[in-house]
């Protein structure tokens, strides 16, 4: 069986709750306790999530797997590493991660798409008609080419029985040829790929179709940070005690969110620059 998702927050059935790991907490992967300050890492310093995916049976019970992927809002594309990434050859490339790279051929909810789904832009297809993916991100650091595919996910619900909520047909990239400089931790890597959360149509925000969402970031400074959650829909919840900002779309960002900076400041002195010379960024 699968390993545990983490503790269940409070769920509602047509809303959703995932606790964020930051890296300074000791539940991240990039947290050194070793260190003289644990709060710096050797290794990139993301926010990640903890998500369940594929339906694969396993001696007569229905399981699926667990995975770590860095929360990314300034991407669309979820992807994590499938199996073909272990063939030995020049198409083909895991990065090194401690859990085994996702079964796809053992799940029965796995579908590749093919290269006519409205998903797949551009449309690029292999030898069997399947739409092709690349994604390179600007640090040059991370990469991957796969198979746009659909699966189901699995998130921590306090409605459900089983103790997750299943999310039907999520579209995300299953790669097979998988690049991560900082995967040369070896055994210990736990990362298995993206949660891409921009306001681009492959991302989890837009495919579940919530109207809002909000998160929290605990400052780094904090040990032991307290458990903070990435919210959908229903689960969004009034704040009265912390400071918030709009994250804004324009058209010309629409993949894109952006923030309305108001003015500059240098220890502590606001410069009084003049809001129209910054724009958005």
């Amino acid at each position: 069986m699968s390993p545990p998702l983490p503790p269940r927050p409070p769920s509602l059935s047509d809303g959703l709750s995932l606790e964020l790991i930051p890296p300074h907490s000791p539940k991240s992967p990039f947290y050194h306790s070793n260190l003289v300050n644990p709060l710096v890492s050797p290794y990139k310093q993301d926010v990640v999530v903890k998500i369940g995916i594929g339906t694969i049976d396993i001696e007569g019970n229905v399981a699926y797997k667990s995975y770590l992927l860095a929360l990314d809002t300034g991407s669309d594309l979820i992807w994590i590493q499938c199996e073909e990434c272990k063939i030995q050859d020049e198409n083909h490339r895991c990065y090194p991660q401690k859990e085994e790279p996702f079964p796809d051929s053992k799940s029965r909810t796995y579908q590749p798409l093919p290269s006519s789904h409205p998903l797949c832009k551009p449309s690029r297809s292999d030898e069997k008609g399947h739409c092709i993916y690349t994604v390179k991100y600007k640090t040059g650091s991370i990469n991957s080419t796969g198979v746009l595919s659909s699966e189901t996910f699995r998130f921590p619900s306090t409605s459900s029985p089983s103790g997750t909520e299943a999310v039907k047909g999520i579209v995300f990239g299953c790669g097979y040829k998988n690049y991560d400089d900082d995967g040369n931790a070896g055994d210990a890597y736990q990362i298995a790929g993206i949660f891409g959360m921009s306001p681009g149509p492959l991302s989890f925000l837009s495919q579940y179709k919530a109207k809002k969402f909000s998160y929290c970031m605990v400052p780094r400074h904090v040990k032991n940070p307290p458990p903070t959650y990435l919210r959908f829909a229903s689960e969004v919840k009034p704040l009265t005690r912390f400071q918030m900002v709009d994250l804004l779309m324009t058209k010309a960002t629409k993949n894109h969110f952006v923030l309305q900076l108001e003015d500059l400041g240098v220890n502590g002195k606001r410069l009084r620059i003049d809001r129209r010379r910054l724009g958005n960024q």
